[in-house]
């Protein structure tokens, strides 16, 4: 990221409301007052706009809000949750996942829910981290993903000169030989977004988008792995 004169900011995980959103970035001096980014801001969203409890159209309106800006100052980059929408949760109907949810309290065995819905990943996962998937989320992920307006990687130039990798969550060193890259953080970024680029590309309307082992989908009775889940605190737990 690049701006003469351009301060820039990192939003990590905006999972909570819109308007709570603007105002943290407003009390830190960053929005103009009609809740626009100044001209002499940027910002980078490190990913997972959606789920959260609240109004279920929050999290669009964040995603929306932020894409309205330029991409060359709003840089927007992919998490988990909503990757899901368009991998785990690619043939899931509004209908299917408000019976999902539902289902989700009730003692069902794996094999149980799995076969009820098997578009679904796990009742865990619909219990606890897909708060309020709807189709027309999918469809703005979608939009905005074949518009090239979401990335998996970006870099930032330091202080002291150094430069600093900016993904959602790990890369790990499966990522870099799965790539063929070294730890170079400009070599890690180029061949995630092309590796973005690629699988968007090859993308056909009503499939789910398939990132290879970089990011994997949740299937029935499993949750998803890869590199939007790292964490390296704990290696071995999914968000």
């Amino acid at each position: 990221m690049t701006a003469p004169g351009r301060r820039w900011f990192v939003l990590g995980d905006p999972q909570a409301p819109h308007d709570r959103v603007r105002a943290s970035l407003a009390r830190a001096g960053l929005l103009t007052p009609d809740h626009r980014l100044r001209d002499d801001v940027g910002l980078v969203s490190l990913g997972d706009h959606f789920d959260f409890p609240g109004d279920p159209d929050d999290g669009a309106r964040t995603l929306a809000w932020l894409a309205s800006h330029p991409s060359p100052q709003c840089v927007i980059l992919a998490g988990n949750h909503d990757l899901a929408r368009v991998m785990d949760l690619a043939r899931v109907t509004d209908e299917d996942f408000a019976a999902a949810r539902h289902a989700s309290s009730q003692a069902l065995a794996p094999q149980d829910f799995s076969r009820r819905f098997p578009h679904v990943p796990t009742a865990a996962l619909a219990a606890r981290d897909y708060h309020h998937f709807s189709a027309a989320q999918r469809a703005q992920v979608s939009s905005l993903l074949r518009a090239g307006r979401v990335a998996l990687a970006a870099t930032a130039t330091l202080r002291d000169g150094g430069e600093a990798l900016l993904t959602h969550a790990g890369v790990t060193a499966r990522e870099l030989g799965l790539l063929g890259v070294g730890a170079d953080p400009r070599g890690i970024a180029g061949s995630l977004n092309d590796a973005l680029r690629a699988a968007v590309s090859r993308w056909r309307e009503g499939d789910a988008l398939d990132l290879g082992a970089l990011h994997v989908a949740g299937a029935a009775g499993e949750e998803g792995g890869g590199m939007l889940y790292h964490r390296p605190a704990h290696p071995d737990g999914a968000d």
